[in-house]
């Protein structure tokens, strides 16, 4: 059996559909990157977490990362993949709540000044039902160490 496997494995890489499906997953692989980092930088947000009410933010000063944080958190997907997911993972042991892609680049994701999607449509049906306006509610900062305090809005998403 295990000659069988060897020998299938070589009949790949002579007909070179090994090659071929090296190439096809390092194009998909940068496609895919181009995609996201092209949401990062111009939306600065996921679908995933504008629905729960989430962006990423500059570690130190709480502000828009940079295409370049952008483009080294993508990069930084491929450490944090390998290896059971082990760079996920630090994201409950991190004080900060960071991956190792978030960590490498920076980057910290924090809540949005919006909020999620379910809130803003149930202000927005609270308000065509009874006409009360919306009134924004805060979240109480954590401590960030930066040179620049995070604003009440702006807080860093800490589940605990």
């Amino acid at each position: 059996l295990k000659s069988q496997f060897i020998a299938l494995f070589w009949r790949m890489v002579e007909s070179g559909f090994l090659k071929m499906w090296l190439v096809n997953s390092f194009a998909q692989s940068v496609l895919v990157g181009l995609c996201l980092v092209a949401m990062w930088h111009h939306m600065h947000i996921t679908p995933g977490k504008w629905i729960v009410g989430l962006k990423f933010a500059d570690a130190k000063t709480n502000e828009e990362p940079t295409l370049k944080q952008y483009i080294i958190r993508y990069l930084g997907f491929y450490l944090s993949m390998p290896v059971f997911m082990i760079g996920f993972a630090c994201l409950s042991l991190s004080k900060r709540h960071q991956a190792w892609h978030d960590m490498i680049a920076g980057t910290v994701v924090i809540y949005s000044k919006q909020g999620n999607v379910f809130r803003r449509s149930y202000e927005w049906i609270r308000y065509r039902i009874t006409g009360k306006k919306w009134e924004a509610k805060t979240i109480a900062p954590v401590e960030v160490p930066s040179s620049e305090p995070a604003t009440a809005n702006d807080t860093v998403a800490n589940d605990n």
